[in-house]
């Protein structure tokens, strides 16, 4: 079980008690928080909130206070607020300090536990650095894309990945190692905490030393889908009264297709051969003997439809 230190009230070193973190924190808010933008500032908050309120934990029936998370710290200082802390760290150098910071300290990263994807990690752990798994896309990108574990693996204008646990062409240490997203992901387009816009990579050009890949939103290729459907679907319509059309043939194999490579969009898919289906049926088996293929074309799109079970996430 886990508790949260509301009311720390401790001593310096001199013996006078030093201000409540919940006074701390506020006066900090203010000073360098709000003047922050994103992506810096929500991490700010998270780290800020989890050193001054940490997890507590029990052991032998006394409590002790969780400190920050390795991961969390290094996201925040080598990524989400790279240059402001930076600038923290260079006026700490030069004896300037935030007013009201009162005891509270720069975290050092690396003296800090790792939660080691534990259930109960021995530090407060912010969860800057995990995964949400109902993000995660494979042919198209939500938002900016941070959790795009998708197969694209050249940048937008043709130039091919370099691998991110390569430092040749390009050494680098953006993004640090702590982001999931990045491993085991060979040279594919990863937008690790979403730092950038849409997912990127180092090149494996020495000249050019990162660019942004061409993946396309979600909401756009489900249009694209959309559109595709409609075109095929109306020129089956279109053929009922032609027998021997190729075209009919030819349009169910592509919708079959589109399902399976777009899995995002199959339920909408299915959803429209089904809906538009039925009334078509009834006219078909009527004229049956005179309009078998056209027949047997609309009963491929139920044969099609088990493509929802296809494990492809690859657009070929």
């Amino acid at each position: 079980m886990s508790y949260i230190n509301y009311n720390l009230n401790s001593q310096d070193n001199e013996g006078s008690p030093v201000q409540l973190n919940e006074q701390i924190t506020k006066n900090l808010w203010t000073e360098l928080i709000s003047p922050l933008q994103e992506p810096c500032k929500s991490a700010a908050e998270t780290l800020l909130c989890n050193y001054a309120f940490p997890s507590c934990s029990w052991s032998s029936s006394q409590p002790s206070l969780k400190p920050l998370c390795k991961e969390d710290c290094i996201a925040v200082r080598d990524l989400f607020c790279f240059n402001e802390w930076a600038m923290v760290e260079n006026n700490i150098r030069k004896g300037i300090y935030f007013k009201s910071r009162g005891h509270f300290r720069l975290p050092v990263c690396e003296s800090l536990p790792s939660h080691s994807n534990m259930t109960d990690p021995p530090c407060s752990h912010g969860g800057l650095t995990s995964v949400k798994m109902d993000e995660v896309t494979y042919t198209c990108i939500k938002g900016r894309g941070r959790f795009y574990q998708g197969p694209v693996n050249k940048t937008r204008t043709g130039i091919p990945c370099q691998r991110w646990d390569s430092q040749t062409p390009h050494t680098h240490n953006r993004p640090p190692f702590v982001f999931p997203e990045i491993w085991n992901s060979e040279n594919y387009c990863r937008n690790a905490g979403g730092e950038e816009p849409v997912p990127w990579c180092y090149t494996s050009d020495p000249r050019v030393r990162w660019q942004h890949c061409d993946i396309p939103t979600c909401g756009k290729i489900f249009h694209i889908f959309l559109g595709s459907c409609l075109v095929f679907l109306s020129r089956i319509f279109l053929s009922f009264s032609r027998q021997n059309d190729p075209l009919v043939e030819g349009s169910m194999s592509r919708i079959s297709k589109l399902c399976c490579c777009f899995p995002e969009t199959f339920s909408f898919c299915s959803l429209m051969t089904h809906e538009l289906q039925f009334p078509w049926m009834l006219d078909v088996q009527v004229s049956s003997k005179k309009n078998s293929l056209t027949y047997n074309a609309l009963s491929y799109i139920s044969a099609s439809l088990p493509c929802r079970h296809s494990s492809s996430n690859r657009v070929e």
